[in-house]
Formats: structure tokens, sequence, C-alpha cells
């Protein structure tokens, strides 16, 4: 472009073939010859192109759409007497792309019966979309889809320590609150759970005690639910050590959460099997070194198999920081 001439808008993605069901039971089919490419900026709403001049967090999707075709020059009136030029012989089916700047409605509702605010398939979340420069792959998180099902189940999205992992006895404590009453393991759920089901027995933490000499024994470690609210609802949960024992290097700590006991909104158990120990640490870290994707394609992992309930498992390892290498 010469000076002064404005700048080309490279922010543009493709939609590909695929097919989808929204929350009416609309199908929704993208064929492999209608794919389409989108200008972002060219596709939002004027009122959107006013508030977001420069950069903007977009939601692309597919909507169900369908209109009439094939005119028809009526041949007789109608049984009422009435008289139309013409008429139309078929229903077309077909798609269109909504974009938007808007966090789009959640869909919340436990009852399928219930009439669903927003029938658009979100296809992905676009962060931080720059105009002028083309779209990087690392933008676009498709973790906004909705499964297909009745309802999407209620995950553990994140946790507060690395499956699998070793932290050294101060780092143990500190993630136990053994000394810190503001400590503790979190987790955090993708929908909010009664926290009347956050009881005791729900949670256990067991210690399979290491190191030379005696070991493989177990004990449990007492501990219990720091701040939940006593009725209605909550997203994440704090359970605290609550009683003074040491961990010894190389012991294991095993963290056990029964989530077919918690129930979320919908009063539907967590589905909380932690499928390759890989549900994500809060805050975030490194992707997993192998299958960095779950089976659907979408990320980040959470926990669940699809089939609800199950139990939640995890473990990480307490340092041994006197041990040496000495090769």
């Amino acid at each position: 472009a010469g000076a002064g001439s404005p700048r080309p808008r490279l922010a543009k993605v493709r939609i590909t073939e695929g097919l989808g069901v929204d929350c009416v039971g609309n199908e929704v089919v993208v064929y492999p010859d209608s794919g389409c490419e989108v200008d972002l900026w060219a596709a939002l709403s004027a009122e959107d192109r006013a508030k977001w001049p420069d950069r903007a967090t977009l939601w692309v999707g597919v909507e169900y759409d369908e209109r009439a075709v094939e005119p028809t020059r009526m041949v007789y009136d109608d049984a009422c007497g009435g008289g139309k030029d013409c008429d139309f012989g078929y229903t077309q089916e077909r798609f269109v792309v909504r974009v938007t700047a808007t966090r789009p409605v959640a869909d919340t509702r436990c009852d399928t019966c219930e009439t669903c605010e927003d029938t658009v398939l979100w296809l992905a979340r676009i962060d931080d979309v720059d105009w002028h420069r083309p779209v990087d792959r690392r933008q676009v998180h498709e973790e906004v889809r909705r499964p297909f099902g009745l309802r999407r189940p209620t995950v553990i999205t994140g946790v507060s320590w690395t499956h699998g992992s070793t932290y050294s006895v101060e780092e143990t404590q500190q993630l136990l609150g053994t000394y810190e009453e503001s400590g503790g393991l979190v987790v955090r759920f993708s929908d909010e759970v009664h926290a009347r089901s956050l009881r005791p027995g729900v949670v256990d933490i067991e210690v399979l005690k290491g190191g030379r000499g005696e070991n493989a024994s177990v004990y449990r470690m007492a501990g219990e639910f720091q701040d939940l609210p006593e009725d209605g609802y909550t997203s994440q949960f704090r359970y605290r050590q609550v009683t003074g024992e040491t961990l010894q290097h190389q012991d294991r700590v095993l963290i056990t959460i029964r989530t077919a006991f918690i129930l979320d909104r919908c009063c539907r158990p967590v589905d909380g099997t932690n499928v390759g120990g890989l549900v994500p640490l809060i805050g975030g870290g490194a992707e997993p070194e192998f299958c960095p994707v779950p089976p659907s394609g979408i990320g980040p992992w959470t926990s669940g198999s699809g089939a609800g309930g199950a139990t939640f498992e995890s473990w990480f390892f307490v340092r041994d920081d006197r041990v040496r290498d000495h090769r």
C-alpha cells in the first residue's frame, strides 16, 4: 500500500466442513464446498467496530438459517380465495456466520425443554485480534465448542499441583497448608457445584511412605474444606491439612476426590476421571509432553471420560534433597 493509503485488513479465518446440532435441535451442516473465509472486521456489527477500533477478543460461530427458494407463479387460488402472484417451491436450509466481541451467553439450562437463549454454534474464541495482522493459530481457542449431548458435563478444569511431579518438603507443606491457614489443595470446576455436596469423606489425602528401611505403609492425613459457603454453590474448593504430620523424603502423597458424590447445579455428578493425569495446573503451565490435546482434538485437557461421576485420582512425590548424584 502506498503512503497514506489504509492498511489492509489481514485478520481472517476459514470455516471448514462439519456437522453440528444447535440447542433447539437444528442440524447445521457446512459442506466441503460451502466453507468460507471470514474477514473478522467485516463480519463485526457496527456497534462492535465502534467499541473495538484496535484490538479485540472475538467469538466466531455458525447459526442455522433457512430461506424460501424457487419462486413459482401460482396456477390456482388458495382455498380461501386469496391469490398470490407467486409462491416458493422449497425451503433451503443453510448456515450464517456470526462474529461478535461480546461474550456469548452460557447455556445454563438443566432441563432441555427450556428455551435456550443463544442458538449459535460457537466454534472458537480468538484472543487479541489485530485487524491488520494474520491470525496466529495460538490465538484460537476451541474449547468454547459445545459437545454433542443434552448438557455439557461439569468437569475439573484445574488443580493447584502438577500430577506426578516432585516437590521439596517445604513446597509440600505449602501445598497442603500444613502450617499456613491460607494454604491447601485447590480444585477448580468448569461450573458451580452444590457446596453441601462437599462433605467429609469426599476428599482423602493419603501418604505412601517411601525412603530406606520400612516403607510402603499407608496412612491417612486428616484435612478439612476451607471457606465453603453454608449453602448455595461454589466453583472451586480448598482442602487443607489440619494435623501436624510432617512428610518424609521420598513419600508419595495420594489425592482422591470422589466426584460421583459432588453434584453440580443440575444435581448431576461431576465427570471427574483424571484421564492420563493431564488436568492442568491452575494458572497455566507447560503443555503435556505427550498427547497435547484430548481425544476430541479440542484442548485444554480437563477431567472426564464422558460417563460422569467416577473418581479423580492424582499424586505427587516428596523430594529427598539430601540425595546427590555420585556418578
